[in-house]
């Protein structure tokens, strides 16, 4: 069954995918035509995004990308064959996490540069406002509100955390065994 927000996202996929060619940078197209729900071409679609996938040089500019605190940067695109080695390099610099410390997606990911899955996390648990582990989420529900995300042109959307955080509690699963069991997958 589609909910309005499927049905909203399916109508601008299709309309995302008319206008792609196969040609030049475009993978908010390329992830419409393909009807994939992939982490690494959800994410070069959301870099499209942020840079703006018009711009004949967005390519480059995705490349040089100066925001080193996004969740997505270390799994951004173009990086013309350096991903391993740019990953290998920042995981090197990184401090190991404390033990028994309570950490947010934020920092999750950043401890764990080569996961996409915990990037994403960390993309849109920002995004909807979360706040760092001993702050208080003025927003509410954080988790909940990622997974009844609404702003369904976001390339991201399909590959959101959460989704089904409502079935979890339903089916009296806690959220941290639904979160653990998809790190490990993804790691």
């Amino acid at each position: 069954m589609n909910t309005p927000l499927k049905t909203q996202r399916i109508e601008w996929l299709a309309k995302t995918a008319e206008g792609y060619t196969g040609a030049g940078f475009n993978p908010e197209g390329r992830m419409a035509a393909r009807g994939s729900h992939r982490r690494p071409l959800a994410i070069a679609a959301r870099c499209g995004q942020c840079i703006g996938s018009t711009d004949p040089n967005a390519g480059e500019r995705i490349a040089d990308c100066p925001m080193v605190v996004c969740p997505l940067y270390p799994h951004r695109s173009h990086q013309h064959g350096k991903y391993r080695d740019n990953l290998a390099a920042l995981k090197a610099t990184l401090p190991p996490a404390p033990p028994g410390v309570v950490l947010s997606p934020m920092e999750r990911a950043r401890l764990n540069p080569e996961s996409r899955a915990m990037a994403v996390r960390a993309y849109c648990y920002d995004c909807m406002g979360g706040q760092p582990v001993g702050r208080t989420n003025t927003n509410g529900n954080v988790r909940k509100m990622v997974g009844d995300c609404s702003v369904t042109r976001c390339a991201l959307w399909d590959v959101r955390p959460w989704q089904n955080a409502g079935d979890e509690e339903e089916n009296g699963e806690s959220e941290e065994n639904a979160d653990g069991q998809e790190c490990e997958d993804e790691i």
